[in-house]
């Protein structure tokens, strides 16, 4: 391999989107990325690739062959038999089933087509669209959708209001980007008050974890009122809560809207005695804001 020594892991990344998307083909590869296709990753550069096509002309080497691991090649191929068995569901099915295909494999960045079909058939559409909503290889944009599957499948939730599709949304936003975990904060808007109250549950629930920071998180997406701070009250005064800095944060963002002079007391008696110097400065800027 001396004679590649400019390889790195941003190639292999490269190397292995090329590999899944593009027939393993640069030309093709190229011009998708020139035209700023749906699938476009940041971080790879153009020129980059440029670089890499003109490495693999020169050498008549296929660089994939030589330098991608067996893992790596697995994952390639696991994505492979996802395209094979969607595109040929969309050719040989109907009905719900190629609906959800469509919306996975469209190369539309707002797919508004496809997510108006999906919500047609309404609470119908809620089993398979928390299965896409559920499948971690969904998330990765090595995989049919570019990652960006389940944040579509979120949107057609959001719009179908079934409240059985609440854990699921919740249990998405541990596994979700910036971007998803945006339109899976506001499906649960969208589905309203049934989604607040099993936030609100999880929130409260001990022994705390990452799961009570994203029910603080999902509940600071809706508008914060008197009563939904004072359930952030009750859970920052907790002796546990203290132990997990962000999560300490969130609450004390989340009782902005108290009102009552002895909750605020409270509050400010409270965070007076946080072990945090950032968290007692967030809570002095929140008492500050009701004078």
């Amino acid at each position: 391999m001396d004679e590649f020594p400019l390889i790195d892991t941003t190639d292999h990344e490269i190397l292995m989107h090329r590999d899944a998307h593009f027939s393993g083909s640069f030309p093709i590869m190229l011009s998708y990325y020139e035209e700023e296709g749906k699938g476009v990753q940041p971080e790879f550069e153009i020129k980059r690739i440029k670089e890499l096509l003109l490495i693999e002309e020169q050498s008549e080497k296929n660089l994939s062959e030589i330098f991608l691991d067996e893992d790596e090649r697995e994952q390639i191929a696991s994505s492979k038999e996802k395209y094979h068995y969607l595109r040929n569901l969309c050719e040989k099915g109907s009905g719900m089933p190629v609906c959800l295909a469509d919306l996975i494999l469209s190369e539309e960045i707002d797919p508004e087509e496809e997510i108006g079909a999906l919500v047609k058939y309404g609470s119908n559409a809620v089993p398979l669209l928390i299965d896409l909503l559920s499948q971690d290889a969904f998330y990765n944009p090595l995989f049919p959708g570019y990652g960006l599957a389940p944040g579509a499948a979120a949107i057609c939730l959001g719009k179908i209001k079934d409240p059985t599709a609440i854990p699921a949304l919740y249990e998405a936003l541990g596994r979700s980007d910036f971007f998803t975990e945006d339109t899976i904060l506001e499906a649960l808007q969208k589905i309203g008050e049934p989604a607040k109250e099993f936030l609100l549950r999880s929130l409260s629930k001990e022994p705390f974890s990452k799961d009570n920071e994203n029910a603080a998180i999902a509940l600071l997406s809706f508008p914060i009122d008197e009563p939904l701070s004072e359930k952030f009250l009750e859970v920052l005064v907790r002796p546990g809560a203290q132990t997990r800095p962000h999560f300490i944060s969130y609450l004390i963002l989340g009782c902005e809207a108290l009102k009552d002079p002895k909750l605020r007391e409270l509050f400010k008696t409270h965070t007076k005695e946080l072990p945090s110097k950032d968290a007692r400065e967030q809570a002095l800027l929140i008492a500050r804001s009701w004078t």
